[in-house]
C-alpha cells in the first residue's frame, strides 16, 4: 500500500513534466522560413521545419544557404532557447554546423556557426500554411 502511495505522486510529476515540455515547445513546431546574414552583409534564403517523434523528442529537417534538406536527431529547446547541430555537407572545415537561437517575439534570431569557425546571424519567422482553400481546378494543357 505504501509503494502505491509513493509511486501516485511520482506519476503525476511525470505526467505534468511531459504536458509542460509538450506546451513550452508548442511555438517552435512547424515551419520556419530563416534569413542568414552573410559577412559582406547579403541575405541567404533557408528553412527548417521542427516536429514532434514521440511525446517530447523534437526532430526536423534543415536546409542551409546551399545543399539539400538535411535531417536534424535533436532540437534543443529549453526556456525560449534553440539549439542544433548536423554534421558538414559541404561546408569546410572540421566541426558541425551548429545552429542557436531563441524567441523575439513571435519569430526567432540566433547565429549559425559554421564546420571552419564562421559565424553569422540569422533570423526566422513561421512560414504560412499551404493549405488550398478551394478545389483546384486545371484549364486546358498548353502545347510547349
Amino acid at each position: 500500500m505504501k509503494i502505491r502511495l509513493l509511486l501516485i505522486p511520482s506519476l503525476l510529476f511525470l505526467l505534468t513534466a511531459t504536458t509542460q515540455a509538450q506546451q513550452d515547445t508548442a511555438a517552435l513546431i512547424g515551419r520556419w522560413d530563416m534569413t542568414i546574414t552573410t559577412q559582406d552583409g547579403k541575405l541567404a534564403p533557408s528553412w527548417f521545419e521542427v516536429y514532434r517523434s514521440g511525446y517530447r523528442t523534437l526532430v526536423g529537417e534543415f536546409v542551409g544557404s546551399g545543399g539539400s534538406a538535411r535531417p536534424v536527431s535533436l532540437y534543443q529547446f529549453s526556456n525560449g532557447k534553440l539549439n542544433f547541430s548536423i554534421p558538414p555537407q559541404w561546408e569546410q572545415g572540421s566541426g558541425n554546423v551548429t545552429v542557436e537561437g531563441s524567441f523575439a517575439g513571435d519569430s526567432l534570431t540566433g547565429t549559425i556557426t559554421y564546420p571552419d569557425g564562421k559565424q553569422n546571424n540569422w533570423s526566422a519567422v513561421h512560414a504560412p500554411e499551404l493549405k488550398r482553400t478551394e478545389t483546384v481546378s486545371w484549364g486546358q494543357p498548353q502545347k510547349l
